[in-house]
């Protein structure tokens, strides 16, 4: 019996200290993996920040060049905008003589127009006169003649 305590206590005792190692095992994984993990991030984070200081560079040189295109360009185009506007001051100065010069032969057409329609309008006028006058002693001819034959039937009947 006291080989067999002795044997329950040395396995009681390779169990504990079998819990105690695994623990201690687990215990030093758990701190590996905090380490390793403690690393890459600090890997990760170094790798993003040279990543961004490269990126950051990239948009500035991309910017440079644009702001320089952009200035080439609105000098380019201040040349040419300011060439335009004085081509159209041009282009507006004698498109406003034709104008003045068209209004002005307008003018002259209306007042023509208006004189023809005038002496047309007189020559008609002085036509409907005539032809009214014609047409009154015609009708007053005819009554004259239509009184003479009737008064001719009136004294052929009386006798």
């Amino acid at each position: 019996m006291d080989q067999l305590t002795r044997e329950l206590r040395r396995t009681a005792k390779f169990r504990e200290a079998a819990i105690s190692d695994m623990r201690h095992a687990v215990s030093c994984a758990l701190t590996t993996c905090a380490t390793m993990r403690g690393k890459m991030v600090r890997q990760y984070r170094g790798q993003t920040q040279k990543f961004l200081a490269s990126l950051v560079k990239d948009v500035a040189a991309c910017r440079n060049a644009t702001m320089n295109h952009i200035a080439r360009l609105s000098s380019a185009r201040r040349r040419t905008a300011s060439q335009l506007r004085s081509s159209l001051r041009r282009q507006a100065g004698a498109l406003a003589k034709d104008t003045q010069e068209l209004r002005g032969a307008l003018t002259r057409a209306r007042e023509q127009m208006a004189e023809y329609q005038q002496g047309a309008l007189a020559a008609g006028r002085e036509k409907l006169r005539k032809d009214m006058a014609r047409f009154v002693g015609r009708a007053h001819a005819d009554r004259i003649k239509a009184r003479e034959i009737w008064g001719a039937f009136r004294a052929d009947r009386a006798s």
